[in-house]
């Protein structure tokens, strides 16, 4: 009988408050050891993803600079070529909006699949030629 047993709590608990937008734009992350430079991944009131060739330490205290933006933050995780800052206070909405018009991560290449829900008969359809290669984005350009 499992009435009286524990609930077992969520085991991937939904920690961001606000949604992460996703861009490309130059930054800067300040810390006492000295600048790292890289480029925010994805960015939202509460804190950002920066992608940098070494990324500092959990728990370093930090600040994250672009544009003319400045952010107190500290590094809540660490990846190998990335971390996750949280800011010390939220910027605000039109911050974002802004950088997000300003430097946009521009499309992610899918794969062609044909549509599935058209009311012709995909095999009454002639083959379509091939797509033409998609070229490689530019990095670190805004």
């Amino acid at each position: 009988m499992k009435l009286f047993r524990r609930a077992k709590p969520d085991p991937l608990p939904e920690r961001r408050i606000a949604a992460r937008v996703r861009v490309n734009a130059p930054a800067m992350l300040l810390l006492p050891s000295g600048g790292r430079p890289g480029h925010i991944f994805d960015i939202s009131t509460d804190g950002a993803r920066f992608m940098t060739q070494s990324p500092p330490r959990q728990g370093m205290s930090a600040i994250l600079e672009w544009a003319d933006y400045e952010v107190y933050c500290i590094v809540s995780w660490q990846r190998p070529g990335m971390c996750g800052v949280a800011f010390d206070r939220p910027i605000s909405q039109q911050a974002v909006d802004r950088l997000a018009r300003e430097c946009p991560a521009g499309p992610r290449p899918l794969m062609s699949l044909p549509d599935l829900f058209d009311d012709e008969d995909p095999a009454a359809t002639s083959p379509s030629p091939a797509p033409a290669p998609i070229p490689p984005r530019r990095r670190f350009m805004c």
